[in-house]
C-alpha cells in the first residue's frame, strides 16, 4: 500500500535541511532504453534550498522513463523547454528526439546542468537559460529562444511542485511559454508528497488555463513510499 505524507501548511519546507551539503559531485550513469547518461550528481545539495536541482529527484527518472517509452511524444515537436532542469535529465533524454532548452534559476545549478550537457552527446541542439519564474525579464527571454518566438509545443517538468506558493509561478509560466497550438502540452512528473499540494495543483493548473489529465499507467510507488504520477496539461481551450 502506498503512504502517503501528512498535510503540511502553505510555508513549510517539504524537504528536510539535512539532504543539503555541497557541490560536490559524482559522475553517474543513468540507462532509459537505448540512451545512457552520464550525470554530474550530488547525494545532498547544500543547505540553501534554492539548490535542490542538485539531486537527482524521484520524479526526474519517473518523466524520464516515459519520455523513452513514448519516443512518439517528442518526434514533431520543434523544441521542447524543461523547467526546473536541475541536472538536465529529462531536457537531455528529450534532446535524442527534438532541440530542448534547458532552464533552471540557480547559478550554481545552470553551471552543473551546462557540464551535463557537455558530458552528453545529442542529437539534437541544446541551450542552457536561466529562469525566474515570476521574471518578466527571464520568461521574455525564454519565449524568444523559441522557434516562432511564440512558444514551445512541450514543456517538461519534474518535481517543481514543491510548494503551495510555487504553484501560481509554475503554471502561469508554463502558459505563457506553451505554445497554443493543437498537440502543444506541459508534461509534469509530480510526486506526491502533502495533500495540499495534491488538491491545489489542479486547482492552479485549471486557473492559468489548462486542463490537466493524469496519463494512464503512470502512476506508481516511487522513492520509497511515495506515489508518482505523470500529468499532460493542455490548454483547455483548445
Amino acid at each position: 500500500m502506498v503512504t502517503h505524507a501528512s498535510p503540511v501548511s502553505e510555508t513549510e519546507d517539504l524537504f528536510e535541511s539535512s539532504l543539503f551539503d555541497n557541490e560536490n559531485y559524482e559522475l553517474k550513469p543513468f540507462s532509459f532504453g537505448s540512451h545512457t547518461l552520464r550525470l554530474l550528481c550530488s547525494e545532498s545539495a547544500t543547505t540553501d534550498h534554492d539548490l535542490t536541482g542538485q539531486i537527482l529527484w524521484p520524479a526526474a527518472n519517473l518523466l524520464a522513463t516515459y519520455v523513452a517509452a513514448h519516443p512518439s511524444i517528442l518526434s514533431r515537436c520543434s523544441c521542447a523547454l524543461e523547467l526546473g532542469a536541475g541536472l538536465g535529465l529529462v531536457g537531455l533524454l528529450a534532446a535524442q528526439s527534438c532541440p530542448v532548452v534547458l532552464t533552471d534559476h540557480s547559478d550554481v545549478v545552470l553551471r552543473v546542468l551546462s557540464r551535463n550537457v557537455q558530458l552528453n552527446q545529442a542529437q539534437y541542439d541544446i541551450r542552457c537559460l536561466k529562469l525566474e519564474w515570476n521574471s518578466q525579464s527571464d520568461t521574455t527571454a525564454a519565449l524568444a529562444a523559441s522557434p516562432d518566438k511564440q512558444g514551445y509545443d512541450t514543456i517538461l517538468g519534474a518535481d517543481v511542485c514543491y510548494s503551495l506558493s510555487a504553484l501560481p509561478a509554475l503554471f502561469g509560466v508554463a502558459a505563457r511559454l506553451l505554445h497554443g497550438g493543437p498537440g502543444c502540452r506541459f508534461l509534469l512528473g509530480y510526486v506526491s508528497r502533502a495533500y495540499s499540494i495534491d488538491r491545489q495543483l489542479i486547482v492552479e493548473a485549471q486557473a492559468a488555463g489548462f486542463a490537466i489529465k493524469e496519463e494512464i499507467g503512470t502512476r506508481q510507488q516511487v522513492g520509497g513510499s511515495l506515489e508518482g504520477v505523470i500529468y499532460s496539461l493542455t490548454f483547455a481551450n483548445t
